[in-house]
């Protein structure tokens, strides 16, 4: 029988710790990704990284789509695009992408600043690396 894992009675770093310490590689699968929720479950993957070869912990982080600007919503309004993509040259794909790495920075270091925070993104940083930890 499985167990519930809510975060209230049950929480997801005890139960990884129960089911990790044994296992050689797992696969991570996450819509929204906090290094200080990476930090309560990274004592959970340390047998992982001691005992394991490269590319045991991958990780897979869905990225949010942001909101269509005001901007493009009037164009669209104006011009009946109904959603319709603009033609991506170089200069949109290059703003696009650096829009995208900013809005992951934000995801990743959101909260205010801590000793605990920087040591946790250096962990990762090493933990990325080394490859122990592979994003997918």
């Amino acid at each position: 029988m499985s167990k519930i894992v809510d975060n209230s009675s049950s929480f997801l770093r005890d139960a990884l710790y129960s089911k990790l310490k044994h296992s050689k590689a797992v696969d991570i699968c996450v819509g929204y990704f906090n290094i200080r929720g990476w930090n309560q479950v990274t004592e959970s993957l340390e047998s992982l990284r001691q005992e394991s070869e490269a590319g045991a912990i991958r990780l897979l982080v869905g990225m949010a789509v942001p909101e269509k600007t005001a901007e493009q919503k009037i164009l669209e309004a104006t011009f009946h695009l109904e959603g319709g993509e603009e033609d991506v040259d170089y200069k949109i794909a290059t703003r696009r992408a650096l829009d995208a790495v900013q809005g992951f920075s934000e995801q990743l270091t959101w909260g205010l600043p801590s000793d605990a925070a920087a040591r946790a993104i250096r962990d990762f940083l090493a933990d990325l690396k080394s490859g122990v930890v592979t994003s997918i």
